[in-house]
């Protein structure tokens, strides 16, 4: 506690309760727990609140609201005949993807697609047997936690040629707060490339 702040702002996911515990007697300790768009919104506006500046929560929350409607108008005005099956991948050696329960399968749901892991828990391991299986039409290679790059697109693509591989931002679709102003541009650019 050397830098003895007035706030700390913590996650269930990234952040070990007993650390928490050990912080909550010496300052107000926020902890997060996001896994849906509506825990991500909420969050924005109570870190608002508990650091004064609840206005500019407000503003962010209502530029997200504003990018969501645009996105609920594009899906009626052209909607999709077949939802995109998409496989999300975080890691290599071993395969990790998203489960259910998970922010980055909250965005795949709110594009309009179908996460093909979405029956497992949290991040699942798989094989490449399993994603032979699965059968995905899109696979999306994060760009973090594991930096998948082209070469691994390329790689991927060889493997699994009934997919198409894109490299994807792992900040578009897993990093909630304000940089979900982003997220909502690259969801209204990927479902007019899906709609074109």
């Amino acid at each position: 506690m050397q830098l003895q702040p007035d706030l700390v702002i913590a996650n269930r996911e990234e952040n070990r309760k007993e650390d928490v515990a050990r912080l909550e007697p010496h300052t107000q300790v926020l902890v997060t727990d996001i896994s849906t768009i509506d825990d991500a919104l909420s969050a924005i506006l109570q870190i608002g609140s508990a650091t004064g500046a609840v206005q500019a929560a407000d503003s962010i929350v209502h530029e997200i609201g504003t990018l969501q409607e645009r996105l609920r108008e594009q899906k009626a005005l052209t909607p999709l005949s077949t939802p995109p099956k998409i496989l999300y991948l975080i890691w290599q050696n071993p395969y990790m993807s998203v489960g259910s329960e998970t922010f980055i399968h909250a965005m795949i749901s709110e594009l309009g697609a179908e996460s093909v892991t979405q029956t497992l828990r949290r991040y699942p391991e798989i094989t490449e047997a399993d994603i032979h299986e699965l059968a995905p039409n899109e696979i999306w290679l994060s760009d973090e936690p594991f930096p998948f790059g082209p070469d691994h697109v390329l790689a991927f693509q060889k493997l699994f040629p009934f997919a198409r591989v894109r490299l994807e931002s792992g900040e578009a679709y897993s990093w909630y707060g304000s940089r979900m102003i982003l997220a909502y541009h690259e969801l209204l650019k990927q479902y007019a490339y899906w709609a074109s």
